[in-house]
């Protein structure tokens, strides 16, 4: 779930920028690059190594149980709730980032909506699991992975706008919504490209529900083994 995939600058838009912004627009660029691929580097691996575990795993509580729905709901609600959120924050960031500040739709609400849904999505692939100790596994996961890289994207704001991101930063919180700020213009520019690919990321999230729901299956029918169960 990579929240930094939208809103590289359009060529033209750059090329008519100054020399000094554009340098430092190349050199963001580079350093965001590079810690891009660490961190999502570092959350496959940690990834992949759940869902490895988790093919021999099942939860502990009954199959028709009311905790076993309420946890199989709120997990999917969830993992509806960050697809929709990633793409509702890539329909204002897309094309821009870099370019402006951006303060409206969910960005006047979160300063890294793309982090706070991205949050909700392994929260919500902890909770459709059916398991308390995969949960807290996968937010452990997330916070490990995404933190230091949102302290990193904080520096790399301030000193790109400098003031500015000073007086956003003071009104709007890092990573729990304020929905009461919310604030939205009328109309929006938006860099279809970039659009088209946050939505088609956050299309694979669907995935999650398909590949835990045939897992299940599977298991209840003895295909895969059952080595150990969690709460």
């Amino acid at each position: 779930m990579p929240p930094d995939a939208v809103g590289e600058p359009p060529r033209n838009i750059e090329a008519s920028l100054t020399g000094g912004v554009a340098m430092r627009l190349e050199g963001i660029r580079s350093h965001r690059g590079y810690s891009e691929k660490v961190r999502l580097f570092s959350a496959k691996v940690a990834v992949w190594l759940v869902a490895a575990t988790l093919l021999f795993v099942h939860h502990a509580y009954r199959e028709d149980g009311l905790l076993n729905l309420l946890l199989e709901l709120a997990g999917s609600g969830m993992l509806f709730l960050a697809a929709v959120g990633r793409i509702w924050s890539a329909g204002f960031i897309a094309g821009q980032k870099n370019l402006r500040l951006i303060q409206d739709g969910p960005y006047s609400v979160v300063r890294h909506p793309l982090y706070f849904f991205t949050f909700l999505g392994f929260l919500g692939a902890g909770l459709a699991m059916e398991s308390f100790v995969l949960t807290g596994t996968m937010i452990t996961i997330f916070l490990v992975t995404h933190l230091p890289v949102v302290r990193r994207e904080e520096d790399r704001l301030r000193e790109l706008f400098g003031e500015e991101y000073g007086r956003y930063a003071r009104r709007v919180p890092p990573i729990i919504p304020k929905p009461w700020l919310f604030r939205c213009p009328s109309s929006l520019e938006l860099e279809c490209r970039a659009f088209n690919r946050a939505v088609f990321d956050a299309s694979l999230i669907g995935l999650i529900v398909i590949g835990i729901e045939v897992l299940e299956w599977c298991h209840v029918h003895g295909i895969i083994p059952i080595l150990f169960r969690l709460y």
